[in-house]
């Protein structure tokens, strides 16, 4: 009996293991699809049909990668009872999140943004707001 219930344990270690690399994956993906440089957006918007298409798929790929982020944690949470403060990379993990639904609400609240401090401030909070998500990201996964 205790041998099934360390395999189940087992499966839910590598099913919240899944989680977070299908997360890592989109938020490359996400980089990908919301990339502005000259040189590459054209050939961007003819890969995916178009600006306003590949906009659409940036968006759809930005909340189904933090619903993902939110699911990884709560996999972990279900598996360790509770919160993993105790852990540098469970805490860098965390610092990602956060920084994943600051960047969030910033996109999600674009236009109120753009209206209240303008297009550039609105871009670079996003842009380099993403760059840090993706670099805690990349250290927490280097952790483990």
């Amino acid at each position: 009996m205790a041998k099934s219930h360390e395999n189940n344990g087992g499966r839910r270690t590598e099913f919240a293991r899944v989680l977070g690399w299908l997360s890592a994956v989109c938020i490359v993906s996400l980089l990908v699809s919301g990339l502005r440089f000259d040189f590459i957006a054209p050939t961007l918007d003819k890969l995916f049909g178009g600006k306003k298409q590949r906009w659409d798929l940036h968006c759809k790929l930005s909340y189904f990668t933090l619903f993902v982020a939110i699911v990884h944690m709560i996999a972990f949470w279900q598996l360790k009872d509770g919160l993993l403060f105790d852990r540098s990379d469970a805490v860098i993990g965390y610092i990602a999140l956060v920084a994943m639904i600051l960047v969030a609400v910033n996109g999600i609240r674009k236009e109120d943004i753009i209206y209240v401090s303008g297009f550039k401030a609105w871009h670079r909070f996003h842009f380099f707001g993403s760059l840090f998500a993706i670099f805690m990201a990349l250290v927490h996964i280097s952790m483990r």
